[in-house]
């Protein structure tokens, strides 16, 4: 028989190393796990942006509302990654988006206030300069009529 020691902490059976002890291996391989649960996020979220690019490049131009979601989840993740890493990145992310997108939506309002206001200026001035034409030809047939 074989006189190899096994780790008993993972499903499958496998060798320990020889000259390290099962603890140091066992923390071995849960900070390999944790590399790689930490790639997968990333991969995650880089895939999800660029689908996101994607998306939002296929409609025509950003709304006031979209650039400020797109802005807000960027600034959001940036800090919540630098604050906690992944977990903060996608936390962040998040609420910075929904503020953001909060924002540019009251943005988006406003324009499109002031976008219907300056439609209704422009239909008074047309109305203005119709009522000035014709008060010019009044003036002239009325200056004809004298003579």
């Amino acid at each position: 028989m074989d006189k190899a020691v096994y780790d008993l902490t993972v499903s499958s059976l496998k060798p320990a190393r020889e000259g390290s002890s099962l603890a140091a291996q066992g923390v071995q391989r849960h900070t390999n796990w944790q590399r790689t649960k930490q790639g997968g996020w990333r991969a995650g979220g880089l895939l999800l942006l660029l689908t996101l690019l994607v998306e939002a490049c296929a409609g025509g131009p950003l709304t006031t509302r979209e650039k400020g979601a797109l802005l807000g989840g960027g600034i959001g993740a940036g800090a919540g990654a630098l604050i906690h890493g992944g977990t903060g990145a996608a936390i962040g992310g998040a609420l910075g988006a929904l503020s953001g997108g909060l924002i540019g939506d009251q943005l988006q309002g406003q324009e499109y206030r002031q976008a219907g206001q300056q439609r209704q200026i422009n239909r008074q001035q047309r109305e203005l300069n119709r009522q000035r034409r014709e008060l010019r030809r009044l003036q002239r047939r009325q200056a004809e009529e004298d003579y």
